[in-house]
C-alpha cells in the first residue's frame, strides 16, 4: 500500500537582510526548548499564525480515521491552548495561510491520510477571523487538493502541488488566490510533481523546498519569482525530506524535520542562506517528526504536532526555537556585537542609517517579520538618538512598510 506522509506549511513569515546576511555561527548555536502539549495529539493539521497567536486546525488525532474539525489557538506568551470554534468542514492535510490578521484555510481529505483511502479530497476555501472566531465560505479552489502547501506573497496565497484524488494522484500545478477580490488564478508549474513542499518567502521570491510523490522523498531546491512567473533550481537539501517545516526567519530559510522515502522521521534541522546559495546543519529538534506545522512568532520559531512514523503516531509536542543573534559577514571574526549600523534601503533608492542597540534592531525585525504576515502597523519609528539635532527631547524617523527595497544590519562592539 502506497503511504503518504506529508505536512501542511502554512503561515510563512519572512525577513529581507541583505548585503551583510549570511551565516555566522552563533546562528546555529541555539537549542530547542520543549512547550506546553497541544490537548490532543495531532498529525496533518493546517497551523498558522495571527495576531502573535498560533492557530492549529484539523488533522488526525488519536488514529488514522480519527479525522478532526478543532481548532486549538496558542498564546506563546502565556504557553497556553484554548479550544475555539470548529472548522465549518472535518479534514486533514489542509494547508493554510494569513493575510491582514486573517486565516485562510484550503482543501485537505476526509479520510486516512496516510494511505489516502476512505475519504475525499475537498476543493473548499475558508477564511477564520480570529478577533471574532468566526469562518466565511470563498470561492473553491479550481482543483480540488489535500497535502497541498501555502505562502502568502503581499495579496496573494500561492497553493503550490498537493494530491489531487484517492490515487495520491501528485500534480506540479500551482493556483493563485487573491485575497481582495476572492478569485483565482494559475500560475507557472513547478518543474516536477511533489506534495508536502516546504515554502517560504524571501527578498521576493518564494523557495520550494523538499517534497515527496508518495514514493519517493527528494533533495530539490527550487525558486519561484511571481513577478517573472519563472522557476530556477538552487542548491539541494543536505537530506532528501518531504513534510518538513520551512520557515524564513532572520534571513535564512530554515528547512526543519520531514519524512524520508523509507518512512522514517528526521528530527534533523537545515538552514540555507539565499545570498551565497548553501545550506548547513542547526541544531536537531527534540523530536523527530513530519506531517506538522511551523511559523515564526514574536523571533521564535515553532513547531507543533505532527506524526512519528515506524510505526505512525500522532504526537502532540510543541517545540519553541530562538535564535540570539543576527546573521553577519563570514569575514568578521565573532558575531558578538551589542550594537549595529541599521541600513534601510528604500524603493526610492534613498538610504537611511541608523546607529542602534542589538535590541532596536532585533525589534525592528521583529516589527518587519510581522508586517509581512501583514500583522501590525503600517508604519515603524525609529529613535534617531545621537542624530538629534535642534532643540528637541526626542526625534522618531517613521518608516513606511511598501517603501522598504531592503534592509542591512552591520553589527559591531562598542568598547
Amino acid at each position: 500500500m502506497k503511504k503518504i506522509f506529508l505536512s501542511i506549511i502554512s503561515c510563512l513569515v519572512v525577513v529581507f537582510s541583505l548585503g551583510t546576511n549570511v551565516f555566522a555561527e552563533s546562528e546555529v548555536d541555539n537549542h530547542w526548548i520543549m512547550k506546553n502539549d497541544l490537548p490532543s495529539p495531532l498529525a496533518g493539521s493546517a497551523v498558522a499564525e495571527a495576531n502573535g497567536k498560533i492557530y492549529v486546525f484539523g488533522g488526525i488525532s488519536g488514529s488514522l480515521t480519527d479525522i478532526k474539525r478543532t481548532v486549538y489557538e496558542y498564546d506563546p506568551i502565556n504557553d497556553s491552548w484554548i479550544q475555539k470554534n470548529d472548522m465549518p468542514v472535518t479534514a486533514a492535510a489542509s494547508t493554510a495561510s494569513t493575510v491582514d490578521g486573517k486565516i485562510y484555510v484550503f482543501g485537505g481529505y476526509t479520510g486516512n491520510i496516510y494511505t489516502m483511502t476512505g475519504g475525499s479530497v475537498l476543493n473548499s476555501a475558508y477564511i477564520y477571523d480570529p478577533q471574532t472566531d468566526t469562518w466565511e465560505k470563498k470561492q473553491n479552489m479550481p482543483v480540488t487538493k489535500a497535502w497541498a502547501s501555502a505562502v502568502s506573497y503581499e495579496d496573494d496565497i500561492y497553493i503550490v502541488g498537493g494530491i489531487i484524488d484517492s490515487k495520491a494522484t501528485t500534480v506540479a500545478s500551482v493556483e493563485v488566490y487573491n485575497t481582495k477580490t476572492d478569485s483565482w488564478a494559475t500560475r507557472a508549474s513547478m518543474p516536477s510533481a511533489l506534495h508536502a513542499v516546504g515554502l517560504a518567502v524571501y527578498n521576493d521570491k518564494i523557495y520550494a523546498v523538499g517534497g515527496g510523490n508518495g514514493i519517493t522523498s527528494y533533495k530539490n531546491v527550487r525558486e519561484y519569482d511571481p513577478k517573472s512567473n519563472l522557476w530556477a533550481d538552487k542548491a539541494n537539501l543536505i537530506n532528501a525530506k518531504d513534510g518538513s517545516g520551512t520557515v524564513s526567519f532572520n534571513g535564512v530559510i530554515y528547512s526543519i524535520g520531514g519524512g524520508t522515502t523509507s518512512g522514517d522521521s528526521l528530527g534533523s534541522v537545515e538552514v540555507y542562506n539565499p545570498i551565497t546559495d548553501t545550506w548547513k546543519e542547526a541544531p536537531n529538534l527534540n523530536v523527530a517528526r513530519s506531517a506538522f506545522g511551523t511559523v515564526v512568532v514574536n523571533g521564535k520559531i515553532y513547531v507543533v504536532g505532527g506524526a512519528i512514523f515506524n510505526p505512525f503516531k500522532p504526537t502532540k509536542t510543541v517545540e519553541e526555537f530562538t535564535s540570539t543573534s543576527v546573521p553577519t559577514n563570514p569575514t568578521d571574526p565573532e558575531p558578538s556585537g551589542d550594537r549595529a549600523i541599521l541600513t534601510i534601503i528604500m524603493t526610492t533608492g534613498l538610504e537611511k542609517e541608523f546607529d542602534l542597540s542589538m535590541e532596536e534592531v532585533k525589534a525592528f525585525i521583529n516589527w518587519y517579520d510581522a508586517k509581512e504576515n501583514g500583522i501590525g502597523p503600517a508604519q515603524y519609528g525609529i529613535d534617531k538618538h545621537n542624530n538629534n539635532k535642534g532643540p528637541f527631547s526626542k526625534r522618531v524617523d517613521y518608516v513606511i512598510f511598501k517603501n522598504i527595497l531592503s534592509f542591512e544590519v552591520d553589527e559591531y562592539t562598542t568598547e
